[in-house]
């Protein structure tokens, strides 16, 4: 067997076999889809260049996954809003803390605790 050094030496098989290992199917679903030994899978798994290709194909989709959470930021906002104005008070109070959280990286600290202080306080005072 020839030891590949890069992603680009792999064979066909051993390309496939990173893409699907990186899409989170099992090595013995790998070596069954493709027609080769579990043990050969196994063998794959230790190439640097394999492990390299399985690796790019993870950050791939990685990066994929992120930029659909992202997208998702507005709706994610449009909903705490929508929960900010709940009747419950213990909902208005977990959302007031979630917008202080996520925004107190941008605001200075003691900006963000005045600004919680004073949602739990009218929280507080409503029945």
């Amino acid at each position: 067997m020839m030891a590949a050094t890069s992603p680009d030496s792999l064979t066909p098989k051993q390309q496939q076999a990173a893409l699907m290992l990186a899409g989170g199917t099992s090595k013995k679903a790998i070596a069954k889809g493709l027609g080769v030994a579990a043990h050969t899978v196994s063998a794959w798994c230790k190439l640097p260049a394999f492990t390299a290709s399985v690796n790019q194909h993870l950050s791939t989709v990685e990066g994929e996954a992120l930029q659909v959470l992202k997208a998702q930021r507005l709706k994610a906002a449009e909903a705490l809003g929508e929960l900010l104005d709940s009747k419950a008070p213990a909902v208005r109070l977990a959302a007031a803390r979630t917008v202080l959280e996520i925004t107190a990286s941008k605001a200075p600290p003691i900006e963000a605790s005045a600004k919680f202080a004073a949602v739990l306080a009218l929280l507080e005072s409503t029945p």
